[in-house]
């Protein structure tokens, strides 16, 4: 380890932790400093308890709550994320094997990983298992697109990368009044369909090379609490429709790797987990007994729901909720409705994209009913209300850009200037918080 990961390390440790952060870069200090412990660790070993889906009445576009059991010493806090590292599955290593005429008993050596991001030593598997638990097979890297004579398709995705992150950035730490407003479009072809499509396929050992490990995928945990040794962990996970392009230009979807994984292995399977923590600080946890407005999409609600389980104590809770469809999409509507009869929250708005009857209105997506009701959100500001946003990035980021409009058009900032480090500011101070997910 070099002398200034470790300095750095020591710096992060000594951040005194009795007292919660009161800005962005406290909060990220903090979060950092638990992260990098976490993850020199090799991780848990955690089984899926339950697997249930909550939304039965979705033919296209699944979600599931899973529940997971086992031992860690690791204190979570609501809203915190479970890293779960995932695997190919069955099918995709056996098409790569018949590919390369290969039986999979043959025996390799891996560079393991002892914890994410971080080098381990050589192991000796079988081919097979290194397909299965190591390399990442789904998809052609950068590095293998180059390797088969396609530099033009991997610089396109790099370019697409450094644009996600940028956007990544913009609604997590503030940006000045220009904005980057390219549409993230990635082109990633399957990996088995290039190599059949390419005039000469690179051997099995240049193409190991080339594919990068599979890495763990972070989830919201819903609910977290301790039983004895045991700590059981919840999340809710989407299904989404990926989009692959192959060297012809032909598209197709598929589905997403880790979710793909979860929902398919057996219960009790065990899967190895890191516990991590999230920048952001709630308004109740800070002592700060002001209104909160929080904004969740989908599978986003897990982030919510993990603080009302907590027990939220803060002051009025405005939820509003993007959904497809709240008649057949409303994940956890009956709890959540629960607490809006308890007085836990004091306003729920469902907001439908695809509404499926005349009660749920109009369709439209949160940021064009935060616009709509701009006058009443500027009167909940007026109070010092909180804001805390939770689902994927691009929800993130056209929140993020209304909120700057409502700024301008409701007399809080003069201009886009203004408007940008005005939102800047709020995030420094923890009043406006997200945790998105996209990267």
């Amino acid at each position: 380890m070099t002398h200034w990961i470790q300095n750095t390390l020591y710096c992060l440790s000594h951040i005194p932790s009795s007292r919660l952060s009161q800005t962005y870069d406290e909060a990220l200090k903090k979060r950092n400093a638990i992260l990098f412990r976490n993850l020199a660790k090799s991780g848990d070993s955690f089984h899926i308890e339950s697997r249930t889906r909550l939304d039965p009445l979705d033919k296209d576009h699944s979600t599931w709550k899973l529940v997971f059991k086992g031992k860690s010493r690791t204190k979570t806090k609501p809203g915190d994320l479970l890293y779960i590292q995932w695997e190919n599955s069955p099918e995709e290593v056996q098409e790569l094997l018949d590919f390369y005429k290969k039986k999979g008993s043959e025996l390799i050596l891996v560079p393991t990983l002892s914890a994410p991001y971080q080098p381990g030593r050589l192991k000796l598997m079988t081919l097979r298992k290194a397909l299965r638990s190591y390399y990442d097979i789904t998809e052609a890297s950068n590095s293998t697109l180059r390797l088969i004579g396609n530099s033009d398709t991997a610089n396109w995705n790099e370019k697409m990368e450094i644009s996600q992150r940028k956007k990544y950035i913009q609604v997590n730490q503030g940006i000045s009044a220009k904005e980057d407003n390219s549409k993230i479009q990635f082109k990633h072809p399957k990996l088995l369909k290039v190599l059949k499509q390419c005039s000469q396929a690179p051997s099995l050992m240049a193409l190991l090379k080339s594919q990068p490990p599979i890495r763990p995928r972070s989830y919201s945990m819903s609910h977290c609490h301790h039983e004895g040794s045991y700590v059981k962990a919840e999340i809710t996970l989407s299904h989404f429709q990926k989009e692959y392009t192959d060297l012809a230009g032909q598209k197709e979807t598929g589905e997403g790797r880790s979710t793909a994984y979860l929902t398919r292995i057996p219960l009790g399977t065990e899967v190895k987990t890191w516990f991590l923590p999230e920048t952001h600080q709630f308004p109740s946890e800070i002592k700060r007994n002001i209104p909160t407005i929080m904004i969740c999409t989908g599978s986003g609600i897990a982030g919510v729901m993990s603080l009302l389980r907590k027990g939220y104590t803060g002051g009025p809770l405005w939820l509003i909720y993007g959904v497809r469809s709240w008649k057949i999409k409303s994940l956890y509507g009956k709890e959540l409705t629960e607490y809006h009869v308890k007085g836990v929250i004091n306003k729920i708005t469902a907001v439908s994209s695809r509404p499926q009857d005349p009660s749920e209105g109009k369709a439209q997506y949160v940021q064009d009913y935060l616009w709509d009701h701009r006058s009443e959100i500027k009167e909940w500001i007026e109070k010092e209300a909180h804001f805390y946003l939770c689902g994927r990035l691009a929800m993130g980021v056209d929140v993020s850009k209304t909120m700057k409009r409502i700024f301008e058009d409701q007399g809080l900032a003069s201009d886009k200037e203004e408007a940008a480090r005005l939102l800047k500011s709020w995030k420094d101070s923890l009043r406006y918080q997200s945790s998105v997910s996209g990267l």
